[in-house]
């Protein structure tokens, strides 16, 4: 089992390693009270997502036990009528999938914002405290995006990954 899952840790890094070379995507590394959290988006400029990209992002490891692992992603999944799309949400456990995979539409509204899971635990977040998916323009089977991150969670980045 451990195995298993230290196999699902290295590939998921991987995953992240190779996206850190994409035009559009971010890694933010995040260190909380007990958890290293490495959050994936793009963060700072507008960026184009097309169906299969992963929007946005995080792996939570625990500082103490590298086999206590939470992640959360957001796939475009792609245009589904004049003004909706849909974003496939996926949350891991110990690399495992919980609650299944889900699939939600949404109606495009240029400049509209939807809210996206966070990992709350080691910072001042609250249940409140969510990173936003800015819809900036629906075009072909492409969404212009930006996320942003809560001010509990910006804290914690250090200005090297600002």
């Amino acid at each position: 089992m451990k195995a298993l899952i230290l196999t699902t840790i290295i590939f998921l890094l991987t995953i992240s390693a190779r996206a850190a070379g994409i035009a559009g995507v971010e890694i933010k590394e995040i260190k909380t009270v007990g958890w290293d959290l490495r959050l994936r988006g793009q963060f700072s400029k507008p960026a184009d997502s097309n169906p299969g990209d992963i929007i946005y992002g995080f792996l939570a490891t625990n500082s103490d036990d590298i086999f206590t692992t939470y992640s959360h992603q957001y796939q475009f999944i792609g245009r589904t009528g004049e003004k909706t799309f849909e974003l496939l949400h996926e949350e891991r456990k110990n690399a495992v999938v919980v609650n299944g995979r889900e699939v939600f539409k949404y109606h495009f509204e240029e400049n509209g914002e939807i809210p996206l899971e966070i990992f709350r635990k080691g910072s001042a977040c609250t249940d409140n405290d969510m990173a936003k998916l800015k819809m900036l323009k629906l075009s072909g089977n492409m969404l212009l995006y930006k996320v942003t991150l809560p001010p509990c969670l910006v804290k914690h980045i250090p200005s090297k990954n600002n």
